[in-house]
Order: C-alpha cells, then sequence, then structure tokens
C-alpha cells in the first residue's frame, strides 16, 4: 500500500494540468483585504456556494436530529464560513446528509438537493463529503455543466487508512458498527471510504473521473501535522498510528490520498482534519502550550476567502 501512495505522490507532481498553489494560498492569505471581497463578491453575484460536510457533521450541526450533539463544545459545522458569506452577500448553502450513510446513497441525495438550487454553483467539500461530490459530477452532466469551481478540502479520494482500521479491526468493529448505527447509518457508510473500496473506485472510473475533473476548476487542500512537543491536535493519538502507517496526516486522512493527479493543489503543514470546519476554543486547555501551534487558532474565515479567491479567479 505504501508503495501505491508514493507512485500516486509522483504522478500527481508529474501531471502538466496539476498545480501546487501553496504558495500562492499563503501570500494571498496574508494579504486579504477588502478589495478581496469585493471581487469575490463580483465573481461569484449570480452563483451559490454550496457547502457539503463530511462524515459525523451531523454530531457537529446545530439543531440537528442527532441523539447526541457536541455543537455548543466544537462549534456548528461550517457555521464561521456561512457566518461570514452571509455579511458580504454571497449565496450559500449547507446541504446535512445523513453522514454516516454510504457514498452512494448519500450522493444520490445530494442530486436531488442540487437540484433545488438555481444557477451556478461553486461547491466547498470536506473530507467524506468530497468523494461524495466526485460522486455527483460522476453521475450528473446536468451539475457538471453547472459546478464553476470545486474546493475539496481534506479528501480521502484513494480512501482513508484510519476507516480500515476501525471498521476491519476485531475489537473495534462491533463498537464502531453500534456508533455508526447509532447515528443514523451503517458500517458500510465507513468502508466507503476505506482504502480498498476507493481504490477499486478509481481503477472503475479513472478515465472519467480524469475528464471530469480536468473540465471543472478543482483547488484541493490538503494538510499534515507534525508530531512535536506537546497537544498540537486533538486528534493527536490516531494522528500518531496513520504517521505510523501511512506516514503525514491531519488526524484522519493521510497526504498520499487527498488528493487527485489532476487539478490544483494546496499541501498545508500544522492544520488537523477538523480545524478547518470547527471552532477549537473549548478545547484549549492548555494555552501555553496550545497557543505554540496554528491549529489552535486557525483563522476560517481567512481561510475560505483565500480559497474562494483563488479558485474563481478564472472567472473574472
Amino acid at each position: 500500500m505504501k508503495t501505491v501512495l508514493l507512485i500516486l505522490t509522483i504522478l500527481s507532481s508529474l501531471v502538466i494540468n496539476a498545480k501546487n498553489l501553496s504558495e500562492d494560498y499563503s501570500r494571498t492569505k496574508k494579504s486579504l483585504s477588502k478589495l478581496h471581497e469585493v471581487e469575490l463578491k463580483s465573481r461569484l453575484k449570480d452563483m451559490t456556494v454550496v457547502l457539503l460536510p463530511g462524515i459525523l457533521s451531523e454530531t457537529v450541526i446545530d439543531g440537528s436530529k442527532q441523539p447526541l450533539n457536541f455543537s455548543l463544545l466544537l462549534g456548528d459545522y461550517f457555521k464561521d464560513y456561512m457566518t461570514w458569506l452571509d455579511s458580504v452577500g454571497i449565496k450559500n448553502t449547507r446541504i446535512i446528509v445523513e453522514s454516516e450513510d454510504t457514498v452512494e446513497n448519500n450522493s444520490k441525495f445530494i442530486v436531488d438537493q442540487l437540484r433545488k438550487v438555481k444557477g451556478d454553483i461553486v461547491v466547498v467539500t470536506h473530507s467524506k463529503g468530497g468523494n461524495e461530490f466526485l460522486d455527483v459530477l460522476l453521475s450528473e452532466k446536468s451539475i457538471r455543466k453547472r459546478t464553476k469551481g470545486w474546493i475539496a478540502m481534506q479528501t480521502p479520494f484513494y480512501g482513508a487508512y484510519i476507516a480500515d482500521f476501525f471498521a476491519n479491526t476485531r475489537g473495534l468493529r462491533i463498537g464502531t458498527e453500534w456508533v455508526f448505527t447509532f447515528f443514523g447509518g451503517s458500517l458500510d457508510g465507513l468502508k466507503s471510504v476505506g482504502t480498498q473500496k476507493m481504490n477499486k473506485y478509481h481503477k472503475l472510473n479513472k478515465s472519467k473521473i480524469k475528464k471530469i475533473v480536468q473540465d471543472i476548476n478543482l483547488l484541493q487542500y490538503v494538510t499534515y501535522i507534525k508530531n512535536e512537543f506537546g497537544p498540537e491536535s486533538p486528534l493527536e493519538s490516531l494522528r500518531d498510528l496513520i504517521l505510523s502507517k501511512r506516514g503525514r496526516n491531519d488526524g484522519l486522512v493521510e497526504v498520499g490520498s487527498a488528493y487527485l493527479p489532476y487539478g490544483n493543489y494546496i499541501v498545508d503543514d500544522g492544520v488537523d482534519h477538523l480545524a478547518t470546519v470547527l471552532n477549537f476554543k473549548h478545547l484549549r486547555l492548555l494555552p501555553s502550550v496550545v497557543n505554540r501551534y496554528k491549529n489552535w487558532n486557525f483563522n476560517r474565515v481567512e481561510h475560505i476567502k483565500t480559497l474562494l479567491y483563488l479558485n474563481t479567479s478564472k472567472l473574472k
């Protein structure tokens, strides 16, 4: 498996249509101003920004019907994005899926919801939401035509090792299955983003995925967390496990799996899988230590502004 991931990473750097925008991301983020907001509003004036969350997302969405909800502790999923988009007058909508269900089932639901959104769209996906939107693009030509941009954040395109670990490890499997069933899904929902399932998916759809992605303005955001002294991330234990088995990762998704070799990409260090969409302020138990790491103070508004600005640059 390590060999496969290494090959994918090498191919990513060789494909002409793929461009590393990491420096552009860093430079633009530092120079953001009101002019960027004005320009973004102009580019997106006739469009809707669609937000697609990832796995277990309903447990951190305020007002969801899940039996347990952690939004008071972790914040509301995508909330910072939506608040800012509303404040500058950019149309946006968040599609709430049964996030513990399979990629296939959720993509069908997303198609139905996107048909209700009028006009062109720019789609922002996180984690498993990226796998689901890719499946939407493969199946729905009408939605492909309306998609003027796609920002895929921390997506396990080629599957996540941690999904395999929890779904297939004896002693963990039963508990994992109970959790996913308890929250309205099934163990198949987790397996649908496992490495075996996703590698088979890409083998079956390789040529079609390549053509579709090259025709769409795709920007991929990939992150990892270095192992340093102190609590760099609330996902630290999982980060360490994946690091020992698959290499650099963001606490849930390894770098080698997190981007397709056909679209532009950004690789950012020091940001875990949850920091991009949730607020960690109530988890800062040791501020003198955790304040060393940008992960704990990640600015989601600056982040989404920068990604949207880079992704929509061709829409001028």
